[in-house]
């Protein structure tokens, strides 16, 4: 049967508009689909993030690509543990990893701010022989006389950023120290001891641990209700910040 042009028209307008309707929706499911793909990506990629992060914490260091490296002059996971907390907590992302310096040639027990300052430069520099860029922080604990009969114990905590022209340095919390363990620990270091000049031979931590009965790592906690690695943290985290404020 003939059909009228007016009806032609009609039949091209509607095919024409069917098709548009089919290109939209082609054009909205491609979209959503990218979208959808997208976001499915992400979210598999930060479920493997979560997976090898709950397996290794250290490993969440690895997974960011801006995290720059510390390297801590001990391998001890208490030091390395806070450095690596306090540098995250400051940065954000930070790769924090210990390497042994050798044992160096200074007392046991460090005595005096100096005798801990010359430990700490000797792990640093022994450390940069095997590390030429970046910041290196060394730990030592020392006692020190402020007040005649009065001693406490504090931990140092040193950076050297030697391309930067950087050094930083922060002190933990004092613990006091008992003047008779002191007074033990002086006579039981013989007046031959090589390294005298720089502290005694035997570490306050023997003494103090045998007398609270703990393990040597828990004395400060039983005297000032502050753990060691509590204590530690915090210390790295003013190292951090006053680092991060060299910077910029």
């Amino acid at each position: 049967m003939p059909t009228s042009p007016a009806s032609d028209g009609g039949t091209d307008k509607t095919v024409k508009s069917e098709q548009s309707s089919k290109g939209d929706l082609f054009n909205w499911m491609k979209g959503s689909s990218s979208s959808i793909f997208s976001m499915v990506a992400e979210k598999a990629k930060n479920s493997v993030d979560a997976v090898l992060t709950t397996l290794d914490p250290q490993m969440k260091d690895s997974v960011n690509p801006n995290s720059f490296e510390v390297v801590v002059a001990t391998e001890k996971e208490i030091v390395v543990s806070a450095v690596r907390e306090g540098f995250q907590k400051v940065f954000g992302t930070a790769v924090v990893r210990g390497l042994e310096s050798p044992s160096h040639p200074f007392a046991k027990q460090l005595f005096g701010f100096s005798a801990a300052s010359k430990a700490t430069r000797y792990c640093i520099d022994s450390v940069r022989l095997h590390v030429a860029k970046g910041p290196i922080v060394a730990f030592e604990r020392f006692i020190v006389e402020p007040m005649e009969s009065k001693f406490y114990e504090l931990g140092f905590l040193k950076l050297n950023d030697m391309e930067r022209n950087i050094d930083v340095e922060v002190y933990t919390q004092s613990v006091p120290v008992p003047t008779s363990i002191v007074s033990l620990i002086r006579d039981d270091t013989p007046l031959d001891y090589e390294q005298i000049s720089t502290g005694f031979s035997i570490p306050v931590a023997h003494f103090m641990a045998s007398n609270l009965k703990v393990h040597p790592s828990e004395w400060q906690e039983i005297m000032t209700g502050v753990s060691q690695r509590s204590s530690l943290v915090a210390a790295a985290v003013s190292l951090a910040m006053s680092y991060k404020n060299a910077l910029e």
